[in-house]
Order: structure tokens, then sequence, then C-alpha cells
């Protein structure tokens, strides 16, 4: 007989575990004022400054403290006017805010398990300054008083902005364990669907990625008694889903033989408009109040993109219903 005898090496690692908070108190002022020029027309203007934490994995940099690292800063102005009477209410605005050691993450996956990395090549640092500006204008209007027939109602908003980077932090702009420049987001593309890296110090001047610049809406309803209808129309354009003016993949198109699928680059998604509609009834019995209400998202089935992320686009919901009953007492 034979016998055999094995070993297994433990190798056993030492991490130092990060013991260390943070504390300061700021102050955050607001101001707001409102003047009522008539009976109907009013004029307002408020100021805020704000300021907040900076993001945790900034400070603790994913076991690498941090402990220089800002907080968040933010001024924001607005001022706008009003309109309320018997026949129309609305109010149009104008609105600007500066966010100063703003937070953002940025991926390179070559600097995974790096210090200060996760497993994935993720960090978050602070980038710079990104100031949002923009108009806004929302009314409604019951049309009793101008159409033969009676019940209807309009409504609609419309919001124009420009949202960029304005600067970038000098720190933000070179990795000081590895002296690079800082990557942003290494999974972009050009304009000719090549992979092209966005560096944190080219941000500067571009966009900021977030919901679309650009959105309007518009809906009527008909009430008669206790049962209403209507449908609203909202259109989205200008919707820069990523920083720094990426470009991604947002167009695609098969040939003829179905054998070969083509990819169109472009840095904003494509405009949409998506049409929603409801109907229902209000009712009460025995002290009970009632409301059943029947929805059709995406009324006409559009096939569209909603957003985007660094993996890739995210398509927006198909033709939907939904039933909705509310009971108060």
């Amino acid at each position: 007989s034979s016998t055999s005898a094995s070993s297994a090496i433990s190798n056993w690692y030492e991490f130092d575990l990060i013991n260390a908070t943070r504390s300061r108190g700021f102050i955050q002022p607001k101001f707001g004022a409102n003047y009522n020029v008539t009976e109907n027309l009013n004029v307002f203007g408020n100021f805020a400054h704000v300021e907040r934490f900076t993001d945790l994995g900034v400070y603790y940099n994913s076991g690498r403290l941090n402990p220089d690292a800002k907080d968040e800063i933010s001024n924001q102005v607005e001022v706008g006017a009003g309109w309320t009477s018997r026949e129309l209410s609305g109010k149009v605005n104008l609105y600007t805010m500066t966010w100063d050691n703003k937070a953002q993450r940025i991926t390179d996956p070559s600097q995974a398990g790096q210090p200060g990395y996760d497993r994935n090549g993720n960090k978050t640092i602070l980038v710079g300054t990104a100031t949002y500006q923009g108009v806004e204008l929302e009314f409604n209007s019951n049309l009793d008083w101008i159409s033969p027939i009676k019940g209807f109602d309009i409504r609609g908003s419309a919001t124009f902005s420009s949202n960029k980077w304005n600067s970038v932090l000098d720190e933000a702009k070179i990795d000081p364990i590895s002296l690079k420049r800082y990557v942003f987001n290494a999974f972009g593309y050009n304009a000719a669907g090549a992979r092209d890296t966005v560096f944190v110090d080219e941000l500067a001047g571009t966009h900021v990625g977030g919901p679309p610049q650009m959105m309007l809406s518009f809906g009527t309803t008909w009430r008669y008694e206790n049962f209403f209808v209507g449908v609203d129309a909202n259109f989205y354009d200008n919707h820069y889903g990523l920083d720094g003016d990426t470009y991604a993949r947002v167009l695609g198109e098969w040939n003829a033989a179905k054998t070969t699928f083509s990819y169109g680059y472009k840095q904003i998604l494509q405009s949409r408009m998506i049409l929603d509609a409801q109907m229902g009834y209000r009712y009460e019995m025995f002290g009970v109040r009632a409301q059943a209400t029947l929805q059709v998202l995406n009324l006409l089935d559009e096939n569209y993109f909603a957003d985007i992320d660094n993996f890739g686009v995210i398509p927006g919901g198909l033709r939907a219903i939904r039933f909705n009953l509310g009971l108060s007492l």
C-alpha cells in the first residue's frame, strides 16, 4: 500500500482599516422676495447658498483617506414673474446655479484595484465647477370663458437649459499616484465610432450629462360632472446623457439582407415625443370618496431611448395600460 500527504499554504494579508471622522458647521442662507405689481401680476426673486458634505467616496477614497477633500458649494439665483386670473395662471422664471467642487465618478479599468480605485476601476473625485442655467415656463387655463363646449382645461410647460462644466480643479487633472492624466471615461467614442478616452482635463466647456436640456409638454382634459378624459404630449431634445460631449451608439440599422448591423454615433439621444392618455370617474358612496382612473402610457407605442449611461442606451417603455383605484374618507 502507499500513502500520500498534501499540505495547503494559506496566505494572510493585513489591511489598515480607516477609523476617521469628519465634521464641520456651515451656514446656508436663503432669501426670497415677492412683489404684487397688480391684482394679477407678481414678480419674485430667490437666492440660496447651499453647502453639502463631499461624497464619502471622495473622503474615504476606497481605503486611501483624503483628509483635504473639499465640500461642494452652490450659489443659486432665480427671478421670475407670475400671472393669476380666473381665465389663466402661469409662471416664467430664469435660474442660474453654480456648483463648486462638484463630485463625479470616473472610470478607468486600467487602475482597477489600485489605491483609491475599486475593483472595477471606479473612483469618485472632485472634478470642478459646473453651471446650470435655464428658463422655465408653465401655464394652465380653463377654457370655459372662450369655448362653446364647457369643461376643457389646457396646461403646458417648457424648460430650456444649458448645463456645462466651467472649469476643472488642478488636482483633478493628474493622478498623484500614477502621475498620469485622470481618465474620466475610458469607454467613450469619437464621431467615427472608434474608442476615444475622455480625460478629466477635457471636461471644461462641455455639457454635464443628465436629463434632456429641452423639455416641452402640453395637455388637455375635458370634464363632465364626475367623468374626465385627457391627453398629454411630452417632447424631449438636447439630451446629453454623458459628460464630456462623448459620442455614443444611439443609431443603427440592418442592411437589406439582414446580415450586418451598422451603428451610428451621436453626442445626444434622438429627440422624442410621447403621448399619454387617461380617463376616469370620481364618485362618493356611504361617505367614501373614490376615483377610478385608466391610463395608457406611450399611447402610440413609440420605440425610443429614455436615457444612456456608460454601459449603453436605456430603452423607454412601450405602450402600457394602468388602472388605479383610490379611496379616501
